[in-house]
C-alpha cells in the first residue's frame, strides 16, 4: 500500500499568509475565495501553548516517568456536538479521537458559514467542540482536550513531551508546504520551493517519524497503544491529497498509517466517510 505526504487542503486556501496565530486569523484574503480567513482557526499555524493551564499540577513535584495527574471531568460529557464544515481539515483529527474511543457524538458539517454564525462561536471560526451545551474553540485545544479525556495522551509526562513534540514537528512541515504549494504568487519561486521539499523536507521529516518509531521499539509512537501523535500523522499522511511524496521508503511509517486504519472503529469510519473536497 502507499501513502503520501499530503497538503491540507480547505478553507485555509483563501489565507495568504501561513504564519498565523492559533488565536488571530490571517488579515488578509484571496479575493473571489468565496471563505473568509477567520472561519478556520490555524491549527497548524502555532507551536506555543500554555500546556499547564490545561494541566493539573500538584503542588509537589512528580518525576517525569511518574504518570501526569491530567484532570479530566468528574463525569464524562453526556453530549458532545463537533461542527465543522463538510470536510476533513481542522476537525478531523479530533473526529477520529472519538471514533477511536467509541464515544457518541454529533458530527455537525457546514456547508456555509455566514456573520450570524459566527456570532455564535467564541472566536468566529471552525471548529468548536460543544461539551454539554457549553461551546469551546480551536482545533489543537479540542483534540488535545478530548485525547486527554479519551485515554489517547500517554500516561507520563514523557509520553505527554513526546506526543507534543510530534503535533508539532507536523506543524513544521505542513507550514512549509502550505507556503510552497499555496501561497507564493511567484510562480519561479513556487517551484523552487516544491522542489526543496520534495528533494529535502519531505523526506527529511519523515526520517524523523521513522527515527521516532524505531527508537519507541513498538508499532506506535508512545508506548504500546495509540495515542494523538499516531492519529495526527495518520491523518497527515494518510487523509489528504496524498500526491506529495511516497512514503514507500519509510516502512515504519507506512506500517503506522495501516495499523491506525486496520483499528476496527476507525477502519469502519473510513470505509463509510464521505468523499470531501478537502
Amino acid at each position: 500500500m502507499r501513502c503520501y505526504l499530503p497538503l491540507i487542503l480547505h478553507c485555509l486556501l483563501s489565507c495568504d499568509r501561513v504564519y498565523c496565530s492559533a488565536d488571530t486569523p490571517c488579515p488578509t484574503s484571496r479575493s473571489g475565495s468565496g471563505c473568509t480567513t477567520d472561519v478556520v482557526d490555524q491549527t497548524y499555524c502555532t507551536a506555543d501553548t500554555d500546556d499547564c493551564a490545561r494541566r493539573n499540577i500538584p503542588d509537589k513535584a512528580i518525576k517525569s516517568s511518574e504518570k501526569v495527574n491530567v484532570p479530566s471531568s468528574k463525569t464524562a460529557p453526556t453530549n458532545l456536538k463537533l461542527v465543522y464544515f463538510n470536510g476533513r481539515g481542522r476537525a478531523e483529527v479530533s473526529r477520529l479521537i472519538l471514533v477511536a474511543a467509541g464515544e457518541q457524538f454529533e458530527d455537525v458539517r457546514l456547508e456555509t458559514f455566514l456573520p450570524e454564525d459566527k456570532a455564535k462561536t467564541p472566536f468566529g471560526q471552525l471548529p468548536v467542540l460543544e461539551i454539554d451545551g457549553k461551546m469551546y474553540a480551536q482545533s489543537v485545544a479540542i483534540a488535545t482536550y478530548l485525547a486527554r479525556e479519551f485515554g489517547f495522551y500517554g500516561e507520563t509526562n514523557l509520553d505527554a513531551l513526546r506526543i507534543d513534540e510530534i503535533v508539532q514537528l507536523t506543524q513544521e512541515i505542513m507550514n512549509a508546504a502550505y507556503t510552497a504549494y499555496f501561497y507564493e504568487p511567484d510562480e519561479n519561486k513556487q517551484a523552487e520551493l516544491i522542489r526543496e521539499l520534495q528533494e529535502k523536507q519531505f523526506p527529511r521529516y519523515l526520517g524523523y517519524y521513522e527515527k521516532l518509531l524505531k527508537d519507541s521499539g513498538t508499532s506506535y509512537f508512545v508506548g504500546n497503544s495509540l495515542t494523538l501523535a499516531d492519529l495526527i500523522v495518520y491523518d497527515a499522511v494518510f487523509s489528504f491529497l496524498q500526491r506529495a511524496y511516497s512514503i514507500d521508503g519509510f516502512p515504519r511509517v507506512e506500517a503506522l498509517c495501516q495499523l491506525v486504519e486496520s483499528l476496527p472503529n476507525i477502519q469502519t469510519y473510513v470505509a463509510q466517510r464521505e468523499k470531501t473536497p478537502f
